[in-house]
């Protein structure tokens, strides 16, 4: 048996450092903490060479007094808690008493401080865990901390550390998560001398402004709900917008001050934007949660990068219900304002040509369109083509004669004889009525986009994701009257957890109500019948899905699943890009938007279903305007 020795201290102070300082970044981490947890409200980083050559951090803190800045390098020293009691209620970021003993030891360190009640300020040096004299020294306030040479006596851990770049990205990406979780602190992070991010300290707004472009930061929309133990608050990506992207880089939860990782806390965001969201996209946000510090356990990670809370159900069905509030509530907003723009008529421009023009006049036209038709008066005009006069342009199928010989019949002149082998449709740009909104179809684009006329504004409708939107209302109207359903010939049955079973339990009378004829028995689910229009769904994996989604959110209203189902059979049934629609097709699909009181912007799978360019904006491409 090998002897067992006592390391000498020099020996598992190095292996302690070891395991807190892995790289530059976690140095800035817990140099951040210190200062915010000393009630600093401005914070300045200056990183050299990736933290590699140098990392300082400045606060305007409280300070620490002369006798006690000795003990700030010593293994075990923290200012944090004193008994084990402290540990079930920790109120600050950093405590671990190893944080500056480490750094210290594998570094060439110099601390200075002024407390606060002091009129001189102190320094004390520190090269590879070997302490200086303490010292006056010049600082108006706070404490200032240099960690330079980082592992210059550990060459084995310098050598696993990434490049100068890699560990700024790091640093950067720690230091922005500061940031949104510190929105009152005003921060400066400089690199190289150049100052890369500032933040007054005004709130996040002024944080999200300071880290994201201004394509991101203007589609975010603000989140508020509070919840008797739980309070959220923050900013979510709006749907169809620049805040849905590819990953979840972006993706911010600050509990109690601190940012975590959290996987099943991203799903569970993610589940919330249901049909908001693309396949294979995720939001952009930053989730504010405070909770009583005694709900949450932040010792379960040694970075305290994850915590472990006392009723993670609670804690999903919180996050769940205030995302979709806030998305719904937005949802409406962007209706109203859509309505608005679309519905208020604007006064006639006298410059206008009113006699080339037909208004019809027809407020009852919600009432007349049951039939999916605008009651509409059309002004056409005839034309000859190869000296033939058409009459009923458009409504004959004549979108394919050959262009030869086309002459209006008040007399204008022609497009002369042509050898183009192209062919043309030429409907006259018709201007219609209805709820009094006057609009134009102007025709389509690729055979898969609807271009609209209305009120100083395009609008670019995509005919599939609209139509598939129509679809899916009327399935989903459908779905909540009497539900035709569809008894099975042999009932569908699987056996639960008894956690399973209870959420499955309490969620029994609403999902019976989408058409369903669910029982439990036992330990054991049994479906006997389901909605009609559904028959043709996998109703194994609808199981497995809706009994996974209740035990992970637990606070639910709906069943998104059956909302997926019904999306599916939308997108099925709905036209095709590159379809070509006749004029009663166009009016058909134009008409949702025009005679809606609930205008959708999404389909059901996310993709916006139009898109709206101003006057205003088409002319500055043309640069009429600047």
């Amino acid at each position: 048996m090998a002897k067992i020795n006592i390391l000498d201290s020099s020996i598992f102070n190095l292996i302690s450092a070891g395991e807190v300082v892995e790289n530059p970044s976690s140095v800035v981490k817990e140099l951040l903490e210190n200062s915010i947890d000393s009630g600093a409200s401005e914070i300045s980083i200056a990183i050299e060479d990736g933290g590699i050559k140098s990392i300082s951090v400045v606060d305007n803190g409280c300070g620490i007094e002369c006798e006690e800045i000795e003990k700030t390098v010593l293994p075990h020293a923290t200012s944090k808690i004193s008994s084990a009691k402290d540990l079930l209620t920790i109120g600050t970021l950093g405590f671990r008493g190893e944080a500056l003993a480490s750094i210290a030891m594998v570094s060439e360190f110099c601390i200075k401080s002024k407390f606060i009640e002091n009129d001189k300020a102190y320094a004390m040096e520190v090269v590879g865990g070997k302490s200086s004299d303490i010292v006056a020294t010049n600082l108006l306030q706070g404490t200032s901390i240099t960690v330079k040479n980082l592992f210059f006596n550990t060459p084995v851990r310098y050598k696993f550390l990434k490049s100068a770049s890699g560990e700024l990205a790091l640093i950067t990406n720690l230091v922005k998560n500061f940031i949104f979780s510190n929105p009152d602190i005003s921060f400066k992070y400089s690199v190289d001398s150049k100052i890369i991010l500032q933040t007054n300290g005004d709130g996040l707004e002024n944080g999200i402004y300071s880290v994201f472009e201004p394509s991101i930061a203007n589609n975010l929309i603000p989140i508020e709900y509070d919840n008797h133990n739980y309070k959220i608050t923050g900013y979510i990506g709006k749907p169809a917008s620049n805040a849905i992207v590819n990953n979840r880089n972006k993706q911010i939860f600050v509990i109690n001050g601190r940012v975590i990782s959290d996987n099943e806390l991203s799903c569970v965001v993610q589940n919330a934007y249901g049909e908001y969201l693309m396949k294979r996209t995720f939001p952009i946000f930053i989730l504010d949660i405070l909770l009583p510090f005694d709900m949450v356990d932040v010792n379960v990670h040694p970075n305290k990068k994850e915590v472990r809370f006392a009723n993670k159900k609670a804690v999903n069905g919180v996050i769940y219900n205030a995302v979709k509030q806030s998305l719904n509530k937005n949802y409406v907003s962007m209706q109203n304002e859509l309505k608005e723009s679309l519905f208020t008529i604007k006064p006639s421009n006298e410059s206008d040509n009113l006699d080339e023009k037909q208004f019809v006049n027809n407020e009852n036209a919600a009432n007349q369109n049951q039939n999916n038709k605008i009651n509409t008066d059309i002004k056409q005009e005839e034309f000859k083509i190869n000296n033939q006069i058409v009459e009923n342009w458009g409504k004959n199928d004549i979108d394919t004669l050959p262009i030869t010989n086309i002459k209006f019949s008040n007399g204008i002149t022609n497009f002369a004889d042509s050898n183009l082998n192209d062919k043309i449709f030429v409907e006259k740009s018709i201007e219609k009525q209805i709820n009094k909104v006057i609009y134009k179809i102007i025709g389509q684009l690729f055979d898969t986009y609807i271009l609209i006329e209305c009120n100083d504004r395009l609008l670019i409708v995509d005919q599939h994701a609209t139509h598939e939107r129509i679809i899916f209302d009327k399935l989903i109207k459908e779905s909540e009257g009497n539900i035709d359903m569809q008894q099975l010939l042999f009932p569908y049955s699987v056996n639960l957890e008894n956690d399973e079973l209870a959420g499955i339990e309490k969620q029994l009378d609403n999902i019976n109500k989408l058409g369903f004829q669910m029982e439990i028995l036992g330990n054991k689910l049994t479906l006997n019948a389901i909605p009609y229009m559904l028959i043709d769904m996998d109703i194994s994996e609808f199981v497995r899905d809706v009994v996974a989604e209740i035990k992970e959110i637990n606070l639910i209203s709906s069943l998104p699943q059956v909302r997926i189902k019904l999306a599916k059979m939308s997108c099925k049934k709905a036209i095709k890009g590159g379809d070509k629609l006749n004029s009663d097709q166009l009016d058909y699909v134009v008409n949702y938007f025009f005679n809606n009181n609930n205008i959708a912007l999404q389909c059901p799978h996310g993709r916006p279903t139009v898109i709206f360019v101003s006057r205003t904006e088409i002319e500055k491409m043309f640069r009429r305007i600047v």
